[in-house]
C-alpha cells in the first residue's frame, strides 16, 4: 500500500514538475517579447550566481532529509522524523541569515569583479530576500518528500509559478516605461514573490497536517548522530550541483566578455547573451520534460536492477533507455532546425536567432542523452561520475568559447558551437563510463537504420504538410502546430512499426503510465 501510495505521490509530483515548466516556458516567451534580449540578459547574468549561492546555504540537507525522514518513516520512528526536521530547519535558518548577510557585504565587489554589466546591481539586489525564503522552503520540501507526501510540494510549486507569472509580467508591464534595468529587476523580484508565496503554502499544509504533532514515538537520535548523516549524505550531492551551478555562472562570466572582445558594445553583447539563453537554449530545452523524466525513473530502475546483481536487467534498461532518450530526441531536433525561423519568429518575435537555434541542434540529441545517462549513473550508484564528465567537457566549452566568441566572424556563434562540443563530448564521456560500469553498448546499425528511415518519412510528411498548409493558406502559426502534431504521430507510428519503441519503452516515462491502456 505504501509503495502504491509513493507511485501516486511521484506522478502527483511530476504532473506538476511538467506543468510549471510549461507555465516557465511560456513565461519565459512572453518576457522576452515584452523586455527584450537586453532585459533578458541581465537577468541571465544573475541568476546563476542567485542559484550559486542557495546551493552554499541549503548545502544539501533539504534532500538529506527527504532521505532520513524516508529511512524512519519505514520504521515508524516518528520521534527521530521530528528531530531531524527541527535540526535541519534550525541549521538552515542561521545558514540562510549568514549567506544573506555574506552577500550585503560582497555585493558591491560581486557588482564590480563578477558581473560583466553594472546594470544588474538592482536586479542582484532583488534575489538576496530569496536566499532566506528558498532556503527554508526546500527543508520543508524535503521533509514531505521524505513522509512520501507529494501533494505540498507539488500545490506549492503550481502557487509558486502563478504568482511569479503574474507578478513578473505585471512588473515588467508596469517598470518597461522607466528604463530596462528596472523591467528586468522586476522580473527578478516576481521569482522572490512567487517564492513567498509558495513558501506560505507549505507552512499552512505543515501546520494543517501537523495540528495534533506526529502520532507515535521511536528510537531518539542524538544531534550529533544527526549532523553526521547529514555530512555523509550531503557532501556529494552538495559537491556536484555546486560545479555544475558554477561552471553555469562562469559562462555568465566569460561570454559576455568575449562577444566584447570580438567588437561588441557592453549593450549589444548583453543583448547578443540574452538572445543566446532566453531563445536559443530555452528553445532547444523543451523536449527536458520528457528526458528528465525518463532520467528520474530510471534511477530507482537501475538501482534495483544493481541491487539484484542482474547485469542483464541492467544491461537492458540501460540500453533501453539510450535507445528511447536517442529516438524522442530526433524529432524535435529536426522540427526546430527546419522551422527555426518561424518559431523564433512567432514564440519570441526573435527571428534573428534562427541561425543559432539550428548550430544548437546539431548537439541537442546530445544534450538529451546527457540527462539520460547522468540518471543511469545516479542510479548505479555514481552521481560523482557524470559530475567529473561534465568538468571535463565544460573545459573543452571554455576553451572554445574564449578562442571563438572572441573572433568577429563568429562571435556568438562561436558560443553556440562551442556548447555543442560541450553537449557531445559529455555524452560521450557518459557512455564510455557507462561502458565501463555496466558493459552498455551503443545502437546497432539495423536500429541506426532504422530510425534515419523514421526520421526520412518524417522529413518527407514535413515538406508535404506545409505545401498544403501553404496552399490552403493557414496562419502560419496554425500550420507549425498542424504540422507538428501530425509528423510526430506518423514518425511514432513508424516507431511502431518498425519495433524500435515498445509497449515497455512507453511504460518508462511514469507519468503516462495512467493513460496506458495495457500494463
Amino acid at each position: 500500500m505504501r509503495s502504491r501510495s509513493f507511485f501516486i505521490g511521484t506522478l502527483i509530483l511530476a504532473l506538476a514538475a511538467g506543468i510549471n515548466r510549461l507555465m516557465g516556458f511560456v513565461f519565459q516567451a512572453a518576457v522576452y517579447r515584452l523586455i527584450g534580449p537586453e532585459g533578458i540578459g541581465l537577468f541571465n547574468l544573475v541568476y546563476p550566481v542567485y542559484i550559486l549561492i542557495l546551493i552554499i546555504t541549503t548545502a544539501g540537507i533539504p534532500l538529506a532529509v527527504s532521505k532520513m525522514v524516508a529511512q524512519h518513516l519505514a520504521q515508524n520512528n516518528f520521534r527521530a522524523i521530528k528531530k531531524i526536521f527541527r535540526v535541519a530547519l534550525f541549521l538552515v535558518f542561521f545558514s540562510s541569515i549568514f549567506f544573506t548577510t555574506v552577500t550585503l557585504v560582497l555585493f558591491p565587489y560581486l557588482v564590480k569583479y563578477i558581473f560583466y554589466d553594472p546594470r544588474v546591481s538592482l536586479c542582484f539586489a532583488a534575489t538576496i530576500p530569496g536566499i532566506f525564503i528558498v532556503s527554508l522552503s526546500s527543508v520543508f520540501r524535503g521533509y514531505f518528500q521524505g513522509l512520501h507526501d507529494m501533494a505540498p510540494t507539488a500545490t506549492a510549486q503550481v502557487i509558486e509559478q502563478v504568482i511569479r507569472i503574474t507578478s513578473g509580467l505585471l512588473l515588467a508591464y508596469y517598470l518597461l516605461p522607466r528604463g530596462i534595468t528596472l523591467a528586468a529587476t522586476g522580473i527578478a523580484a516576481s521569482g522572490i514573490i512567487g517564492e513567498f508565496f509558495g513558501f506560505g503554502a507549505l507552512i499552512v499544509m505543515y501546520l494543517k497536517r501537523h495540528r495534533g504533532g506526529l502520532s507515535g514515538s521511536g528510537a531518539y537520535l542524538r544531534t550529533k548522530y544527526i549532523l553526521h548523516e547529514f555530512f555523509n549524505l550531503c557532501a556529494p550531492i552538495t559537491a556536484g550541483r555546486f560545479i555544475s551551478t558554477l561552471l553555469v555562472s562562469v559562462d555568465a562570466f566569460v561570454i559576455p566578455r568575449r562577444l566584447a572582445a570580438a567588437g561588441l558594445t557592453s549593450v549589444e553583447a548583453t543583448k547578443t547573451f540574452g538572445q543566446f539563453t532566453g531563445v536559443a537554449l530555452t528553445l532547444i530545452s523543451i523536449p527536458t520534460l520528457l528526458t528528465i523524466s525518463l532520467a528520474t525513473s530510471l534511477v530507482p530502475a537501475i538501482a534495483d536492477a544493481e541491487a539484484k546483481n542482474n547485469l542483464t536487467l541492467l544491461r537492458s534498461r540501460s540500453d533501453d533507455a539510450i535507445r528511447v532518450t536517442f529516438l524522442a530526441a530526433l524529432p524535435f531536433c529536426l522540427y526546430f532546425y527546419l522551422f527555426a525561423q518561424e518559431l523564433t519568429q512567432y514564440i519570441f518575435n526573435a527571428p534573428e536567432v534562427a541561425g543559432l537555434v539550428r548550430i544548437l541542434c546539431l548537439g541537442a540529441p546530445f544534450l538529451y542523452i546527457i540527462q539520460t545517462t547522468t540518471g543511469i549513473l545516479q542510479g548505479l550508484g555514481k552521481p560523482l561520475v557524470p559530475v567529473k564528465n561534465m568538468i571535463i567537457s565544460s573545459v573543452l566549452k571554455l576553451a572554445g568559447i574564449w578562442l571563438l566568441t572572441a573572433n568577429p566572424n563568429l562571435s556568438i556563434r562561436g558560443t553556440a558551437y562551442s556548447f555543442v562540443l560541450f553537449f557531445v563530448s559529455a555524452a560521450s564521456l557518459n557512455i564510455m563510463s557507462l561502458a565501463r560500469l555496466s558493459r552498455f553498448h551503443l545502437p546497432r546499425g539495423v536500429t541506426l537504420s532504422k530510425s534515419g528511415l523514421a526520421i526520412l518519412c518524417l522529413c518527407l510528411v514535413s515538406a508535404i504538410l506545409r505545401q498544403l498548409c501553404l496552399t490552403w493558406d493557414l496562419w502560419q502559426p496554425v500550420s507549425l502546430v498542424i504540422i507538428a502534431i501530425l509528423g510526430f504521430l506518423i514518425y511514432f507510428f513508424i516507431l511502431l512499426l518498425t519495433g524500435l519503441i515498445t509497449r515497455q519503452d512507453i511504460r518508462r516515462f511514469s507519468f503516462l503510465r495512467k493513460y496506458l491502456p495495457f500494463q
